[in-house]
């Protein structure tokens, strides 16, 4: 009792003190307690927020790894397989020898004339000849001759006819055989190694820089032959396959970092949404080549470049749309369905008019057009699926406030609003004035499709070697002429043979052709060792059947083999190779047209050009045609979308602005005499799909409202934004290496340009005289 007496009073002091402690919390939590659970609801919120918007972001950086790991980079096939040039350049290559050669001109100090020199140039042709996926190898050494040593004919090499003793002078045997200024030039200082390979057609561009990685260190070995000039149709070939390659990662990598910065500081948090938006796009679209097993070419390259700036575009009208409407809505799903509802219909038509502009060249003769427009079909919906899906996902994960209202541009929009309906009956007549200048210069347009300056600009090294290569030797292109009958035998006969003597006089006489291979060059070297040199081709039918045979033993032997090179087995096809100079796209034309009206065939047989000269030819002619189908399919598609979506007389007014960047800037072109190329060609087309998605932006919420001031000031600016974008896009290509993409990216940035002021200008002038401002929805 005496205890419990004494602890009862500090009992009673603990329960009261703790009951002042409870309410005291009670009080605190009142005043306290909203900020502190929404500050740990946020953190929580933006902790799951960071958590799964990485893991979706490293899931797509993955898959795109790993898609740009499996694309194949080709550069082989320039005009589709139905073509009648594809079809006989395949013909070509199929009966005679393989077009996948690296030309190397070494220059030779001491002459060929130096027994050193002659013993390190065969080291080094000898040691080339082992690589893997070398088929022959010719040089002044390796090309085969015919050597009478009194006993008997001997088909050889020079050099081995040299080190046998068979020949003294090998500077002074070679000016009589018909590889003079061909694989030596004239004062015999220079040598042309010519390297054919034989790499299957699944080969990768790996493997083959591998080779030329194989035979740069071969070469190097050797301190008398460091002065070099690579020229060559796999290497030129390869050069385009490497630079496409760097300038995918490059410009991706690029304008992912410069985009997410631009949406950084322009809608702050909104970045990491934009990022994960458009590496999902560039992934979805690498992914579609991969199925479709398309080759990345520098036609392709645009696909992922303007794919990635289209998503983003389409991106930012949708968080322009979410940051107008989310200080109205405090609900976020209520947020994101209005959002959704009034973004859906002119993001889809937006990529919908750029399929159109892309896919309109699935019916081209030209193979990387006509694989552009297929692929853009999967590819930009698999995008539009894939960024669309990430961007409403990471919006409805949003962690952020939404009670903070952008940065008001409306003051802008309102002052150039006002100014345009003070000037818009002026605006419209200078517009119309403008198109018709623009259509007066049309007469003017010229194209240019020939490799060395569609590629390569004049400063760049393999543009420099082959130039080289011209001016010393015979030259570094040719144009195959194929002389074809329906009776075998057609080319064992005499009189076959003058005819075939009588055209390559008449080639000759042609200031553009410096050379001409035929049949003619192994009889010349046989009859040339039997009877000398006045008596150089067989004069009778049994000389001819008797030089034949011998010729035909070394068909059995690949580098010495002088007769496949220039007729079949069945000697019904022969071939006349007339070797020029890197000719342009006017030169190659007027030569070709000149082949065909000058050169009479030998009775019952029919004549072809053919050689990469040619198929570029055949791009050449297939340019204008390719353009106005293309813009043809792209302006009609487009109308009827916009007539079906917005009424007639809408799709008047609208299509009218979108016509004036296209018309300008073809302008621009002819007046600056930028001829049209494979690249250049997709501008139109391309710019008119693109330039009309801000278009339909205007038109949508026109549509709606009726209020041209309210439209400028909802959508004007996501139009300067994604037009700075496509801008800076475009730009991006004018830093490549290849001529074709820099100018593509110039004249494109200018169309993009010209557009912009179209949508934010003339459309509204448009949009006021012909409505006016109803405020209504206009139906």
């Amino acid at each position: 009792m005496i205890r419990g007496a004494c602890m009862y009073p500090w009992i009673r002091h603990k329960t009261l003190m703790i009951n002042w402690i409870h309410r005291k919390m009670l009080i605190l939590q009142n005043l306290w307690s909203p900020p502190v659970v929404l500050v740990l609801e946020s953190r929580i919120r933006f902790k799951s927020f960071a958590i799964i918007s990485s893991i979706g972001l490293t899931l797509w950086v993955g898959l795109l790894l790993y898609g740009i790991q499996h694309i194949r980079f080709d550069s082989t096939d320039w005009l589709t397989p139905a073509h009648p040039y594809q079809q006989t350049y395949t013909e070509l290559i199929d009966t005679f020898e393989s077009d996948k050669t690296i030309a190397i001109a070494i220059a030779l100090p001491q002459g060929l004339a130096h027994s050193e020199t002659i013993q390190t140039l065969a080291n080094f042709t000898a040691s080339i000849r082992q690589l893997p996926h070398v088929a022959t190898v010719q040089s002044p050494l390796d090309v085969t001759t015919i050597i009478n040593d009194d006993t008997s004919l001997v088909l050889e090499s020079v050099y081995d006819a040299w080190k046998q003793g068979r020949i003294g002078s090998i500077p002074k045997h070679l000016a009589t055989t018909p590889y003079y200024t061909q694989f030596i030039s004239d004062d015999f200082t220079t040598a042309l190694v010519q390297i054919t390979t034989d790499f299957p057609k699944a080969s990768t561009t790996y493997h083959k820089q591998q080779l030329i990685t194989a035979i740069q260190k071969k070469i190097n070995q050797h301190p008398a032959l460091r002065t070099q000039y690579w020229s060559g149709n796999m290497f030129m070939q390869q050069a385009i396959n490497q630079e496409t390659k760097k300038d995918l990662v490059n410009l991706a990598l690029g304008l992912i970092i410069l985009i997410t910065g631009i949406i950084g500081v322009m809608f702050r948090w909104y970045s990491l949404v934009v990022l994960a938006s458009i590496v999902a796009a560039l992934t979805a679209t690498i992914g579609s080549l991969v199925v479709l097993d398309y080759p990345m070419t520098s036609v392709m390259l645009i696909l992922p470049v303007l794919v990635l700036i289209i998503m983003t575009a389409n991106t930012i009208h949708v968080i322009a749309r979410h940051q107008h409407c989310i200080a109205k809505k405090t609900n976020s799903p209520s947020v994101l369905r209005y959002v959704w509802t009034r973004t859906w219909r002119p993001c889809f038509l937006t990529v919908l008019t750029t399929v159109i502009g892309f896919a309109s060249f699935s019916w081209s003769d030209i193979q990387p057009l006509a694989q552009l427009g297929r692929a853009s079909l999967l590819a930009l919906w698999s995008a539009y699926g894939a960024s669309m899906a990430t961007l409403f996902g990471l919006l409805w994960l949003s962690p952020f406030s939404s009670d903070k209202k952008p940065v008001s541009t409306d003051w802008l929009f309102s002052r150039l609003h006002t100014w345009v309906m003070q000037h818009s009956r002026k605006i419209i007549i200078g517009s119309i004035a403008t198109i018709a200048v623009c259509l007066a210069t049309l007469p003017g347009l010229t194209t240019q499709t020939a490799m060395l300056d569609i590629f390569f600009p004049k400063h760049s090294q393999l543009y420099q070697d082959t130039h080289y290569i011209d001016h010393v030797l015979s030259g570094s292109s040719s144009i195959d002429i194929l002389v074809q009958s329906p009776v075998e035998d057609t080319f064992r006969s005499i009189d076959t043979l003058e005819d075939l003597q009588a055209i390559r006089t008449q080639l000759l006489a042609h200031p553009l052709i410096r050379k001409v291979n035929t049949l003619l060059d192994p009889l010349q070297l046989l009859n040339t060792a039997l009877h000398g040199p006045d008596r150089p081709l067989p004069e009778t039918q049994s000389d001819l059947s008797q030089s034949l045979l011998f010729l035909e033993f070394s068909r059995g032997d690949s580098q010495n083999d002088v007769l496949s090179p220039y007729v079949d087995f069945t000697y019904t096809t022969t071939r006349l190779s007339c070797i020029t100079h890197q000719l342009s796209s006017d030169e190659i034309s007027d030569l070709i047209q000149w082949i065909q009206q000058t050169i009479i065939t030998p009775p019952n047989t029919t004549m072809k050009t053919t050689g990469t000269a040619v198929v570029f030819h055949g791009v050449n002619e297939s340019i204008l045609r390719t353009q106005l189908i293309a813009l043809g399919i792209t302006m009609g598609m487009i109308f009827l979308i916009l007539w079906y979506c917005f009424g007639l007389k809408l799709a008047v007014l609208g299509i009218i602005p979108n016509a004036l960047p296209i018309l300008v800037t073809a302008a621009v072109g002819i007046v600056l005499k930028i001829p049209m190329d494979i690249a250049s060609v997709l501008i139109a087309s391309i710019s008119l799909g693109i330039c009309v998605d801000d278009t339909i932006h205007v038109l949508d919420y026109y549509y709606e409202s009726g209020d041209t001031l309210e439209t400028m000031r909802v959508v004007g600016r996501a139009i300067c934004i994604t037009s700075l974008l496509f801008s800076i896009g475009f730009l991006a290509f004018t830093t490549t290496d290849l001529v074709l993409l820099q100018k593509f990216g110039a004249l494109s940035c200018l169309a993009i340009a010209l557009a912009w002021m179209s949508d934010l200008i003339i459309l509204p002038a448009i949009l006021h005289v012909g409505f006016g401002n109803p405020k209504r929805p206009i139906r």
